[in-house]
């Protein structure tokens, strides 16, 4: 959130949200922001939290017309690397949704490896069988063929949080600039006063504006 605070702010400094005047007219929307700081989001800005399995949705593989170039920013934190189909699709749309000039904070598993790591990557209509440690997932190629893959990797649940993929920063970058947005940083300062401290520098947040 420091680094949503310090572009919307636009002075560089780190500010608490739960300290900052109420600035109404900026309108936000998150995807499946964590309460602790969605919370705060909302009491600072026009701001609304969206969901992909229950109300308020917002799918961004094809978010609906009443989202379209609405917000002045938008938060996706650690939500791309479980949306199926082609990556830029996602990271178009989320382009869809902002004012130009708009501000998207973005934070998705990357690393500076070559190419994004595509786990299924012929995914075309699957479902997941089995339970705990035992589930596989059943895919049917475009071509029809089946195929089957264990050691799955979920991030805190089961079913849409499966881990489809680990970006590759460069790639990240390139798409990222290619659908439309400038300004792109990648936002590795720390602040211990804050408690902001990056124990791992894969996966550190992004902003980029629309262009």
């Amino acid at each position: 959130m420091s680094a949503l605070q310090t572009e919307l702010d636009g002075s560089g400094r780190i500010r608490i949200l739960e300290r900052m005047a109420r600035r109404g007219s900026i309108r936000g929307i998150g995807m499946s922001d964590a309460d602790v700081y969605a919370a705060a989001l909302e009491r600072t800005f026009n701001y609304n939290n969206t969901f992909f399995h229950m109300q308020p949705v917002l799918d961004i593989r094809a978010p609906a017309q009443q989202h379209l170039g609405r917000y002045d920013f938008v938060v996706s934190s650690d939500v791309l690397e479980h949306v199926d189909g082609p990556c830029v699709n996602a990271l178009r749309n989320l382009r869809a949704l902002l004012k130009p000039g708009g501000l998207l904070a973005l934070t998705v598993p990357y690393g500076f490896h070559d190419t994004t790591i595509e786990h299924f990557p012929e995914l075309h209509e699957y479902w997941i069988e089995g339970e705990g440690a035992n589930r596989v997932l059943v895919n049917i190629t475009q071509s029809g063929v089946e195929q089957r893959f264990s050691d799955l990797c979920f991030h805190g649940g089961d079913g849409s949080t499966l881990e489809l993929r680990i970006y590759a920063y460069a790639d990240l970058e390139r798409w990222l600039a290619d659908v439309g947005f400038v300004d792109i940083k990648l936002h590795s300062n720390e602040h211990p006063q804050w408690g902001i401290i990056h124990q791992d520098h894969l996966g550190l947040p992004i902003t980029a504006r629309a262009g």
